[in-house]
């Protein structure tokens, strides 16, 4: 039966599957119908007419019918009820692979014909046909049905058995007669069809797998590269800017000054600079402590700053955006799509739009340009656009999308719809704060007069360097240092310094929600915001959390003191 069915599959394969079923149902029906009309016109010619002509003519239409049924596959046969008598004919036999000889003659009991040609487990179908045939009232009654059957070398076909009655005077069906088609070839085709059809389903379902696969990682690829960013970025902010910043600190501390010394000033000036914007290309710092906005606010600056791409952001979301992937990947794309821009588009200027729309973020990225033809995008192989392709991908990662407006000439609009959770903050006084207002205010009287600091910084080489920048001053106590924000809220509390130094970015609480919190706790303590970021965002954070000051650890030890002064005797 395999070698059989890869046969068909075989012999059918070099047409559609579809097509051949067709046109072997059409041609089967018109044979039926070929036979039928052969038939009556051969009876017609029996009843009478000229003998000579009428027998020339009824042994050609003979010679049609023997084609027509051999060609259409045709059995016919009768059956007599009443003595349960099967008569067939050579094209009956020929259909079943035996003849008469072989058998023992046309005749047979229907139970005989059950078991030499019926499938056994369809014995019971055709009984139930006779069945109902026999029982029947109607004197018009036909029925067609396919069942399988058993060839004489034993192996399996299928049949579609048409048949009608004949019933006697007293309505009793006393013979059926009808033909039996071989519909094998046709079945194979359809179960070869169903087979094709499984493997097809198959063959989609692991696509659309596989597709999913490479969807997600694609994605833990994009996350893999962002976090791959970030450690590096924060490798070079927490490690090598500190030490760097660190031995400027002390370089500038020394007495001695000279040529050689300045030029190594000189030198770990460039490198902490150098190294501040490489650590800013890699992973925006602003983005994390300032908010989309203002991380795009700071895009937009640095295209223009490295391209000459003057882009105009225009904004009304006021929601704090709290999905830290979907910011970054908000950032991410219009970073993409600027950069596209700068690549393709040929002009100087460009527009972004972020638009608040309900449980959306809208963000629109245009020009007006030279355009292109978006369905670029949609050739396979793709021929150019890999760079949107991506971004549309992580889009549906994240259950966005990305609408493409453009035309060669005529610029391009890409609107990028990103679903986001968003909550307004509640900032919360501490339950302690009338008790703690009551702590003592006696810290040591031998301070008075002086300026009492507290550093805070997660690098130790940073509070090092910066205790040792003040060590010499005779008006600047050191109090304290602390490693962290809520380090620096416990030491404020207890110290009462005059002046925090306080870093920006640290574990645990980080500068401006410390900043926050001792100012609102602590009014009368001043505040120096102190980062290796050299950038207004980070200064207006700190400014909006009530710093007094910001300062930047690339600025002397000069300008430092200066601060400390000013604002420790700012009434």
């Amino acid at each position: 039966m395999t070698n059989e069915r890869s046969d068909t599959i075989e012999n059918i394969s070099g047409e559609p599957l579809i097509q051949k079923l067709a046109h072997l149902r059409d041609q089967l029906a018109a044979r039926e119908r070929q036979c039928l009309e052969l038939s009556q016109e051969l009876g017609r010619l029996k009843s009478g007419g000229r003998p000579q002509s009428e027998a020339m003519e009824r042994d050609n239409l003979q010679a049609k019918l023997v084609n027509a049924i051999e060609m259409a596959h045709l059995g016919p046969w009768e059956y007599d009820v009443v003595n349960d008598r099967f008569t067939f004919d050579d094209y009956f036999y020929k259909m079943f692979r035996t003849t008469s000889e072989q058998v023992g003659g046309y005749t047979m009991t229907s139970a005989e014909y059950a078991r030499r040609f019926v499938h056994p487990d369809d014995i019971s179908v055709v009984g139930d046909e006779t069945r109902r045939a026999l029982a029947t009232n109607d004197p018009g009654y036909s029925r067609q049905l396919e069942h399988r059957i058993r060839y004489a070398d034993g192996t399996v076909g299928y049949i579609s058995v048409r048949f009608f009655i004949q019933k006697d005077a007293h309505g009793q069906t006393v013979k059926t007669y009808g033909v039996n088609q071989d519909i094998t070839e046709r079945k194979r085709s359809e179960e070869a069809l169903r087979q094709l059809n499984e493997a097809l389903a198959q063959r989609n379902e692991l696509a659309e797998a596989r597709a999913k696969q490479l969807q997600n990682l694609a994605v833990e690829l994009i996350e893999a590269e962002e976090q791959e960013r970030r450690r590096i970025a924060g490798l070079l902010h927490d490690d090598v800017q500190q030490l760097l910043a660190s031995a400027r600190f002390m370089l500038q501390s020394c007495s001695h000054s000279g040529s050689d010394l300045e030029e190594v000033q000189r030198l770990l000036e460039m490198s902490i600079r150098k190294t501040r914007h490489l650590s800013h290309e890699l992973s925006p710092a602003v983005l994390d402590h300032s908010g989309l906005t203002a991380g795009l606010q700071w895009l937009c600056e640095q295209m223009k700053e490295q391209f000459g791409l003057q882009v105009t952001l225009k904004t009304d979301a006021a929601r704090q955006y709290k999905r830290a992937p979907s910011k970054v990947f908000i950032f991410r794309a219009v970073q993409e799509l600027l950069f596209n821009i700068v690549k393709h588009a040929g002009v100087k200027n460009a527009q972004v739009s972020l638009a608040d729309a309900g449980d959306h973020l809208v963000i629109t990225v245009s020009d007006s340009g030279k355009g292109f033809n978006p369905s670029i995008l949609e050739a396979y192989p793709p021929k150019a656009g890999l760079g949107l392709l991506s971004l549309r991908e992580r889009a549906s990662y994240f259950g966005s999308s990305l609408i493409i407006a453009s035309a060669p000439g005529k610029g391009c609009r890409l609107t990028l719809t990103v679903p986001i959770n968003v909550a307004s903050e509640n900032f919360q006084q501490r339950d302690s704060i009338l008790a703690r207002q009551e702590h003592s205010q006696a810290v040591a009287a031998s301070g008075m007069g002086r300026t009492r600091v507290l550093f805070v910084d997660d690098h130790h080489v940073i509070r090092k360097g910066l205790i040792g920048l003040v060590a010499g001053q005779p008006d600047i106590e050191v109090v304290g240092e602390a490693a962290n924000g809520r380090e620096a809220l416990e030491l404020t509390w207890q110290l009462r310094p005059d002046v925090v130094v306080m870093d920006i970015s640290m574990p645990e609480m980080d500068g401006i929600e410390a900043t926050r919190r001792i100012k609102t706790e602590l009014p009368d303590v001043r505040v120096v915001g102190l980062s290796m970021h050299d950038d207004e965002q980070f200064a207006a954070s700190m400014r909006q959390a009530g710093a007094d000051a910001f300062v930047s650890k690339t600025v002397s030890p000069a300008e430092l003191l200066k601060v400390i002064y000013g604002i420790a005797h700012h009434p």
